[in-house]
């Protein structure tokens, strides 16, 4: 794309630009300019993000008491309901969750 437009410049160092013509006074110049921008630049970067999650960043399968103790305390807090929290393994939970929508 072809730019068109004139520069005007005061003595005192005073910039301005104007698109159409200018009639400058005598402590002005006009310098007409003539800019070429390749249109690739308007166009906006497209982003790129490539992830992952280390083997060191999974969680260990088995959780201490500790953990569970502070998640009671952490949902009675929050809620104010008396819970207990227990780890099940998965084959159980699924065979709980199959037999508790039963009713």
């Amino acid at each position: 794309m072809l730019v068109t437009f004139n520069l005007v410049i005061t003595k005192t160092g005073s910039v301005r630009i104007y698109k159409t013509s200018y009639s400058p006074s005598p402590s002005e110049i006009v310098v007409k300019v003539n800019l070429e921008v390749p249109d690739e630049i308007f166009n906006r970067p497209k982003l790129l993000a490539n992830m992952s999650i280390s083997k060191e960043a999974v969680p260990p399968e088995t959780v201490s008491a500790e953990t569970l103790v502070k998640c009671e305390k952490a949902i009675k807090f929050a809620t104010g309901l008396d819970m207990h929290v227990s780890v099940v393994k998965e084959d159980e939970e699924n065979a709980e969750g199959e037999n508790s929508h039963q009713d």
